[in-house]
């Protein structure tokens, strides 16, 4: 979370991180390995993914997580459940429900992950000062939506641990994050674009 703003945004602060302190953390650094070896050519430059997500399965317990440094970046939460089917009183599968979790992370700037933040840039002027600005549409459409739906190699998973998008995640078949039949989908980012709020 960013600084906070008044004294009530930091009690908000201060309640969050008593309440998530003693979860799993789900990691968010992408590595130097995966952003020096997964990079995507747009126009002249090969920009690289700084995007993490992974799939978690913890049937019918109670599971807390942790996802931390959330400063400006994006992240993609999907709570899967499968949901008992019935004949009669019967369950016509297991005796308890089964429960997943697939968390995925955007960092929004490049400053701290090799220049593999979805939402910005670096970038150099005439007279050589350095600027940060948004990423290009684009650009953003290959580094930070168009990964979801891509199918990783074996060779590339090595390079990617904290990586498995959507594709990869459909394609397990024993997996409740695969077979479930009740989704809920939370998705946090910015309220407003850095060009949006800058015309404020």
């Amino acid at each position: 979370m960013r600084e906070p703003a008044s004294s009530s945004s930091a009690d908000f602060a201060t309640f969050i991180n008593e309440f998530a302190v003693d979860g799993d953390t789900i990691p968010i650094d992408p590595g130097q390995e995966q952003t020096s070896t997964w990079q995507v050519n747009y126009g002249r430059n090969a920009i690289p993914v700084g995007a993490t997500a992974l799939g978690y399965e913890f049937g019918g317990e109670y599971k807390e997580w942790v996802m931390g440094r959330m400063t400006g970046c994006t992240a993609i939460i999907a709570v899967v459940s499968l949901r008992l089917r019935y004949r009669g009183s019967c369950p016509l599968i297991g005796n308890q429900s089964s429960k997943g979790m697939y968390a995925g992370h955007l960092w929004q700037a490049s400053k701290g992950v090799g220049g593999a933040g979805a939402f910005t840039e670096k970038t150099q002027t005439r007279k050589g000062d350095i600027e940060w600005r948004q990423r290009s549409k684009g650009a953003f459409q290959l580094v930070g939506v168009d990964i979801w739906g891509q199918i990783t190699s074996d060779a590339d998973q090595g390079n990617r641990p904290n990586w498995r998008s959507i594709a990869d995640i459909q394609r397990d078949d024993d997996s409740i994050l695969s077979d479930g039949n009740d989704v809920q989908v939370w998705y946090m980012t910015l309220a407003k674009t850095w060009v949006s709020s800058s015309k404020c």
